[in-house]
């Protein structure tokens, strides 16, 4: 009986260490990660590095928007633009994730203040015809985050 004991227990650690690896490739495969940190920005930045980054910024929203990566879109995101916020919901209108999205070009870079940016961005859904919008951003813990997304001001 002792024999047969001591070749249960290696069987039941064996097979709860398998169930524990399923459960844990499951996990990761359904659950969205985030892979990668904004880019680092500062507000003494001078204005064309701000607004190369703003650029780069952009460049990098687009590619997680195509990619679908909503952990790395929220990490993307300012802290007040997240959630169900109106800004969060005017992000998701432009870059649903999954969206091809090709951004086309940048115009009209501005300071709004030392920590905050705008910059006008034209894009292009396949299907769909190209559009601009003006990206707001935020200088928030070093880092630079795309805060919200409006219509471009009408001329009048």
């Amino acid at each position: 009986m002792q024999k047969r004991s001591s070749l249960v227990w290696p069987a039941v650690a064996a097979v709860v260490g398998v169930a524990a690896a399923a459960a844990a490739t499951a996990f990761s495969v359904a659950h969205d990660r985030v892979s990668l940190k904004p880019i680092a920005a500062s507000t003494a930045m001078p204005r064309q590095q701000a607004e190369r980054t703003a650029q780069s910024t952009v460049r990098l929203w687009a590619q997680e928007v195509r990619a679908g990566h909503r952990a790395n879109l929220t990490a993307l995101t300012c802290k007040g633009s997240r959630d169900d916020s109106p800004e969060a919901q005017r992000l998701a209108s432009v870059g649903k994730p999954g969206t091809p999205v090709e951004i086309l070009g940048f115009s009209e870079f501005t300071e709004d203040d030392t920590s905050h940016w705008s910059m006008m961005v034209f894009f292009f859904w396949p299907g769909g015809s190209d559009t601009g919008k003006v990206f707001h951003f935020a200088v928030e813990d070093d880092e630079l985050r795309l805060c919200d997304v409006t219509a471009p001001p009408t001329l009048g």
